[in-house]
């Protein structure tokens, strides 16, 4: 793909501090956030003002008057209306605010006009998949990035809250697009929110990581960023600082399964700011282990299988001896963004061949793993798996996040 213009690079940014729910969703930060983020974007990043549509909702109303409002009105017209009319080649969605999932993982994100009988929201996979179908016209946004400094607690646990199912229609799915999604936390997981410096955590330590940086460097170092950021919050972790696990995601598919093994930048090389890395799992291996786990729960000694995948790739385990997930793909899907100190062993073998390993009840079933463990090594091209060592058993636990954002 030739070099990014900044001048066909469009923006909708929104920071929500004040909801129509009422003065107990009241967030101090989001409103900033967004203006440093669009700040970046029209300074540095060299994007044009008026390609970047900011929406603000925040607590000191005195400010309100100089931006529209993240109204679900305004947004909708922004996003659906205005920009896909734009002559642009990447779009950036940028989003602070309170964030809940829903049961199929996807975000959805409260307008300021949410009430607790009618919790308007924009359910951002649903609103991804819109922008990567034929809705925009061909040749336009080949690359939308989307940045959500949210909380992404279960629905479940808003028991008063009416999300119902908001989703724009998509049209036919476009291959060529890209679409790269940053989180600011795992599913289940809240969000920080230093109301005394009224910043988020995350996209204080993601600014830090943009500074100075044109668009174009920065969306073909995207998956660099991406890590170091992580990396950044593995250290905060560790000190007792954060609580939050960024996460991202590259082009997902229809039904809400990730396409892995695809790269974001048109060369490896574009990847920049982390250590090398190891494969990522391609589609093929995906579609296996959907297969392979399929009603299968994990086992207690999970955990076990989880540490050692980071011991035997010479990687720091995250702190709290606990799954960052309940279901096995979650987990797995965890396990392959990140990067041991191995870059010819992606952490997701390890971890499966270990559950077969200590599998028991099921022969056939440990026999049908460590095949997938041997078909994928000899596919992507990496180093044979360590025997499995002893490890003490300890029983895996769910994570417990408290809500901020």
């Amino acid at each position: 793909m030739p070099a990014l213009d900044p001048e066909r690079v469009f923006a909708l940014v929104v920071g929500i501090e004040s909801y129509q729910v009422g003065p107990g969703w009241s967030l101090p930060g989001p409103a900033r956030d967004a203006v440093r983020f669009a700040d970046w974007l029209t300074g540095p990043a060299g994007v044009p003002q008026d390609h970047v549509h900011v929406l603000l909702s925040p607590l000191d109303q005195s400010h309100a008057e100089t931006r529209p409002p993240a109204t679900s009105e305004n947004v909708n017209r922004v996003l659906f209306e205005e920009l896909p009319k734009s002559e642009g080649d990447l779009l950036w969605i940028y989003w602070a605010g309170h964030g809940f999932i829903d049961s199929r993982y996807q975000l959805l994100l409260p307008y300021a006009d949410a009430t607790i009988p009618y919790t308007r929201h924009l359910n951002l996979q649903a609103a991804l998949r819109w922008w990567r179908s034929s809705n925009v016209p061909g040749g336009r946004f080949r690359r939308v990035v989307a940045v959500g400094d949210t909380c992404r607690i279960e629905t479940k646990r808003a028991h008063k809250f009416k999300f119902g199912t908001i989703e724009p229609e998509a049209g036919d799915l476009t291959p060529e697009r890209q679409q790269f999604v940053l989180y600011a936390a795992r599913p289940g997981q809240a969000a920080k929110n230093e109301a005394e410096l009224q910043a988020g955590q995350f996209t204080h330590a993601l600014l830090k990581r943009l500074a100075g940086r044109p668009v174009g460097e920065t969306v073909e170092s995207l998956v660099g960023i991406a890590r170091t950021v992580q990396a950044d919050f593995s250290v905060m972790r560790a000190k007792g600082e954060a609580w939050q696990e960024p996460e991202f995601v590259l082009n997902q598919g229809w039904d809400g399964s990730t396409l892995f093994g695809n790269h974001w930048a048109d060369e490896t090389t574009g990847i920049a700011d982390g250590p090398a890395s190891a494969p990522v799992l391609d589609q093929e291996a995906w579609t296996e282990l959907g297969q392979l786990f399929q009603g299968r729960p994990l086992p207690a000694y999970s955990y076990d299988a989880y540490r050692w995948a980071f011991e035997v790739t010479g990687c720091a385990v995250p702190p709290g001896d606990a799954l960052p997930a309940a279901h096995p793909l979650d987990v797995l899907r965890d396990l392959d963004s990140r990067q041991g100190r191995r870059d010819d062993l992606p952490l997701a073998l390890p971890f499966v061949h270990l559950l077969a390993a200590r599998s028991r009840r099921s022969a056939n079933w440990a026999d049908e793993a460590d095949a997938w463990v041997d078909r994928t090594r000899v596919r992507l091209g990496t180093a044979p798996v360590p025997p499995s060592a002893g490890t003490c058993s300890r029983k895996s636990r769910p994570p417990h996040p408290a809500h901020a954002r």
